[in-house]
């Protein structure tokens, strides 16, 4: 037994003696193995050291010093949201066309997929700020287009005068676009044996011919009346001082000693970029109060197809004038400069009148100043203090929480009878959409009002607290009589009180046919 007991000791020593050998080999290991790793590390830190040491060789530094100036100068120039898609536009047609590297397209958004989340984010940011909105061109109206014609600086006695006539009576008439005025030439004005004119428009934008065939547009306008001195006697008198040997182009230089060589026009044509103020300067030159931001050469385009559509001219016409394959398409890009939609908008009347009931408060409001109100946020928390203050709101807005529940805070603070849960802040835009609709306002008037593409889709979605539907839907005979076969039936039934009737399912111990449902 002592024997036995010695060996059972000696074999749990000798268990110990291994386990504690196993478990300093393991530290050992994990220590070479740290050692290795911190090796490894340093290595690799060594490289990427040396790496980017020679990135940095390889700059040049003043094209980076550059570049960060014009990073942060762009940053602080307010350029527009589109601006980078142009500017992505452009630097991947050099790619494409110039550069000697080939097969990469910076519009593929599964290749470049961080330059398109970054542009997005970017032009969203802008656009959120208030810089993505694209102002057109502005049409002139009937009124303004007669008040050009007859003012003083556009007669004939002059050849500046004569010039810019002559390139207004091209833009209204003909429908040329803003940058077409450079490329029309003087023999795309025909006169025709009836003293009419022929203006021949051998290209546009959407008639690019070429490959793709086509024909010429051919414009004909009517020989002037008798004793009147309408465009083509304007065309033909500038056409008759164009000097011989002169450029092809259609608008020539004016000839500053005119008066002394007898000579109106330069053999020279006007350049691009003069040639793109001339509208602006017809209008500043006859006072037509019109901003010039909206205003460019453009606006002729937009002013004929105005005049024309307001004319009942048909719409093919019109198509076949202007060259344009959708005539709403434009006609929807044209801000005109009328009070058509306003004053439709404003014959609804929203009057509504204003009882105080605390005269302190219309003392106080009289203390703010212009300056506080144009800094201060449009939905800014009220301020607890305000009649000691003064100060009517906080300088920090409402939270998105708090704002989302203030259509049922109104209704509840002036007891509207609408149920809580069909109100919400969005009740206020299908609100504005039935009132505009129910005052006859034209369905166009109001998507571009509302910014729905379909007015019919909003106006179904819209739950009116009125009683015309209900009444509607009681006025249908839904009334039906059940004869029972089975007397009993008609005993039980008379036990049953009213105030169960209410409580009874729906089918309740009826046989029909073969099939028979017993509910208790």
């Amino acid at each position: 037994m002592f024997q036995s007991a010695l060996s059972i000791l000696q074999n749990k020593n000798n268990n110990i003696i291994i386990h504690k050998k196993a478990e300093e080999n393991k530290e050992k290991k994990n220590e070479k193995d740290e050692k290795t790793k911190k090796k490894e590390t340093k290595v690799e830190r060594e490289l990427n050291n040396k790496i980017e040491f020679y990135i940095q060789k390889g700059t040049v530094k003043n094209t980076l010093r550059s570049t960060r100036n014009w990073i942060s100068k762009l940053e602080v120039f307010q350029y527009k949201a589109n601006t980078l898609k142009v500017a992505l536009d452009s630097i991947n047609r050099y790619l494409i066309k110039e550069s000697k590297i080939h097969g990469v397209n910076l519009h593929n958004r599964y290749e470049f997929p961080e330059i398109h989340k970054v542009l997005h984010g970017k032009m969203k940011d802008l656009q959120e700020r208030g810089l993505g909105e694209i102002h057109g061109s502005q049409a002139l109206n009937t009124e303004q287009v007669q008040h050009i014609l007859y003012h003083e600086s556009m007669s004939i006695i002059t050849p500046e005068n004569l010039l810019y006539r002559v390139f207004f009576r091209m833009a209204i008439i003909f429908a040329c676009r803003g940058g077409e005025h450079y490329h029309i030439k003087a023999d795309q004005l025909q006169r025709r044996e009836d003293k009419g004119f022929n203006f021949i428009r051998y290209s546009a934008k959407n008639n690019q011919r070429g490959i793709n065939r086509g024909n010429a547009q051919i414009i004909s306008i009517p020989a002037d009346h008798l004793g009147t001195f309408g465009p083509c006697y304007d065309f033909q008198l500038y056409l008759s001082k164009r000097p011989i040997g002169s450029d092809k182009n259609l608008y020539l230089q004016v000839n500053p000693k005119w008066q002394e060589s007898g000579i109106w026009f330069k053999k020279n044509h006007y350049g691009s970029n003069k040639l793109s103020k001339f509208m602006k300067k017809i209008c500043q030159r006859t006072h037509v109060s019109i901003p010039e931001n909206f205003l460019s050469n453009h606006s002729g385009r937009k002013t004929a197809t105005q005049i024309l559509h307001d004319n009942d001219i048909p719409e093919q016409t019109i198509m076949e004038i202007t060259g344009h394959p959708v005539l709403k398409k434009i006609l929807s890009t044209n801000e005109i400069n009328s009070s058509n939609t306003s004053q439709e908008i404003q014959s609804i009347n929203f009057s509504h009148e204003f009882q105080s009931t605390d005269s302190s408060q219309e003392d106080n409001s009289n203390n703010i100043g212009k300056e506080n109100q144009n800094k201060m946020p449009i939905f800014s928390n009220f301020n607890p203090k305000w009649q000691e203050s003064g100060i009517w709101f906080k300088k920090n807005h409402y939270g998105s929480n708090k704002l989302s529940k203030f259509m049922k805070k109104i209704c509840q603070r002036t007891h509207v009878s609408i149920p809580e849960n069909f109100l919400s802040n969005h009740s206020g835009r299908k609100t504005a959409t039935q009132i505009l609709h129910d005052n006859d306002i034209p369905e166009q008037t109001i998507m571009e009002i509302t910014g729905h593409p379909v007015l019919k889709k909003i106006l179904s979605t819209n739950e009116i607290n009125s009683s015309n539907t209900s009444q509607e839907i009681q006025s249908i005979n839904f009334s039906h009589e059940f004869q029972s076969t089975d007397s009993s039936q008609e005993d039980n039934s008379n036990n049953i009180g009213k105030e169960n009737q209410n409580k009874m399912p729906i089918f309740s111990n009826c046989n029909f046919s073969n099939v028979t449902f017993n509910f208790k």
